[in-house]
């Protein structure tokens, strides 16, 4: 009997040459996005085919074929493989920045177009701008209206294929008015990104939804929030709370009336000039810059905890390192292995850490309480000569040391502790622990407060016991 033949590979080709062949006269058709969704397809129709021909031959019939062959089973393999692949090709391609990285396709170009849209802006009303591939900068004015300037860049093999594409695609940035508010909707297509620069009403809250780009917002009263993929966001001169999430990229907020708030994951922040609270809460790997925050800080990562009721000076911050300058009201402080410096604070300080130094100075009266653990790093205090506090001093495998003459260290090599008060009846207490490391408690200078510090002695050496922080390179 002659040995039947099978369909699947004549169908696979069939259906991989349609599909090139239609991507060929349409670069606009979503190639990858068809085989991502509907390759499980192949597998089902063979499947069932096999299914049909297992049931139509009878059993024991010579030359009967086995339901699934050797070379079958690798084919169905490979489909599968590809099919995975694909599919999340189509998942976290929009996703990787290949302009920035530098990466240019070296068998088409960009090619760029402008057009202009304008509607009318009802009182009242918000405006919300979702783009997929492209920067979003938007100005606040005092016309009435919404002016865009959309430039459209489309990869293509040559102009004349490239203006074929942007008749094609002429109605793909929309303009609508929707639950009370104008609506820029740039629709995703392969190899197209539109860039909008958009003047609106200074009056006006601003909802933004971007995949890939940029966002500036200026000079809006208004509340701004939104999501932005990959993609950097500056908002200045707004007057309402500004509420974003970030799934990588930078942020720079300044002259804000109103909270900030940001969620998610990044690189750099810079925050300036709030008179409102600003909140982060995800894990960021860059230079973490906040200065002039009137209602205070929280911070909370997977590896640092922060928080400052009242920053009129700065914070920076970066994987390895915490410098806090003139905070006003109570700070409080839980990480690891960052080196702290807190300097000319007038309230409560609570600060834990591990595997790095801790330092705080201040000249300022009355001293408040101030309460340091920390493992396998020193602690220097820094504290006004004529301060009146209580102290409890403990260094566990290290050595205490006090420049205030009625402080005196007790103990031996394995615990050395201070006890006891400084001036007159004071609230003030100073709880310092460590272990490994040593406690210096010194009188501040206000005429070198501010000098750069001398360079400490080195802590005892402490065992080796690293911890594996679960995001590796978020402060």
């Amino acid at each position: 009997m002659r040995r039947k033949t099978s369909f699947v590979s004549p169908l696979l080709l069939i259906l991989v040459g349609t599909l090139l062949l239609v991507r060929n006269f349409d670069p606009r058709f979503p190639f990858w996005e068809m085989v991502g969704r509907y390759w499980p397809l192949v597998l089902l129709i063979w499947g069932a085919a096999k299914l049909m021909e297992a049931l139509r031959t009878p059993p024991g019939v010579a030359g009967r074929r086995p339901s699934l062959t050797v070379g079958e089973f690798f084919l169905a393999l490979l489909i599968v493989m590809v099919g995975l692949s694909a599919t999340k090709w189509v998942e976290v391609r929009g996703e990787i920045p290949w302009e920035r990285m530098g990466i240019e396709w070296p068998w088409a170009q960009w090619h760029h177009f402008e057009d202009q849209k304008k509607h009318a802006a009802p009182a009242g009303a918000g405006l919300r701008v979702e783009n997929a591939h492209g920067n979003v900068r938007i100005v606040g004015t005092e016309e009435q209206e919404i002016a865009i300037n959309v430039s459209k860049s489309f990869r293509a093999n040559s102009q004349e294929e490239a203006r074929r594409l942007e008749d094609l695609v002429a109605d793909d940035v929309e303009v609508f008015e929707e639950a009370g508010a104008v609506v820029v909707r740039v629709r995703n297509q392969p190899q197209f990104r539109a860039d909008l620069e958009i003047q609106a009403p200074t009056k006006t809250a601003v909802t933004l939804e971007l995949r890939r780009g940029d966002a500036h917002i200026t000079n809006i009263a208004g509340a701004v929030s939104g999501e932005i993929g990959s993609g950097d966001a500056a908002v200045f001169d707004i007057a309402g709370d500004v509420r974003l999430r970030l799934r990588r990229g930078s942020l720079e907020a300044r002259n804000v009336t109103g909270n900030v708030d940001l969620d998610g994951r990044g690189r750099d922040l810079s925050v300036a000039d709030v008179t409102g609270h600003l909140v982060i809460r995800g894990d960021y790997s860059g230079a973490l810059q906040y200065s002039n925050i009137a209602q205070g800080v929280r911070f909370n990562s997977s590896r640092t905890d922060l928080e400052i009721q009242k920053l009129p000076g700065r914070l920076e911050m970066t994987i390895g390192s915490l410098e806090i300058e003139r905070p006003d009201g109570m700070v409080s402080v839980n990480t690891r292995n960052k080196d702290i410096r807190i300097e000319d604070f007038g309230e409560k300080v609570h600060v834990v850490n591990r595997g790095a130094n801790v330092e705080l100075r201040t000249s300022r009266l009355p001293l408040r309480d101030i309460e340091v653990e920390n493992h396998s790093g020193p602690i220097d205090i820094a504290v006004p000569a004529n301060a009146n506090f209580q102290i409890e001093a403990t260094a566990r495998r290290g050595e205490v040391h006090s420049e205030f003459e009625d402080l005196k260290a007790q103990g031996d090599s394995d615990v050395q502790r201070i006890q006891g008060h400084v001036g007159g009846d004071s609230p003030a207490t100073l709880k310092l622990n460590t272990t490994y490391g040593t406690i210096r408690l010194k009188k501040s200078n206000p005429e070198t407060e501010h000098a750069a510090p001398a360079g400490r002695p080195e802590p005892p050496t402490a065992p080796q016991t690293p911890e594996k922080s679960p995001a590796a390179g978020a402060v």
